[in-house]
């Protein structure tokens, strides 16, 4: 394992320990990361689980209709 992997996985241990509530996207940040290393590419944990937490909150505004959405905006908004 090289230093980038190690240092990759330190930092996104580091995450989820001080966050316990984002490792139900561990299995979905894991994947995207092998699949992405298949093809030759490095991307760290901690983008990957960016990305994944961001799919997940379009995906819940997404299902709540407008409420969320408007609640989602003022959030922004703020």
């Amino acid at each position: 394992m090289g230093q980038r992997e190690s240092s990759d996985r330190t930092e996104y241990e580091g995450i989820l320990r001080e966050r316990p509530n984002l490792k139900k996207f561990e299995a979905e940040v894991e994947k995207v990361r092998q699949e992405q290393a298949a093809n030759g590419a490095f991307v760290p944990r901690k983008v990957l689980l960016e990305l994944a937490v961001g799919r997940a909150a379009l995906a819940a505004a997404s299902a709540g209709g407008p409420k969320a959405k408007a609640k989602a905006t003022q959030r922004v908004d703020a």
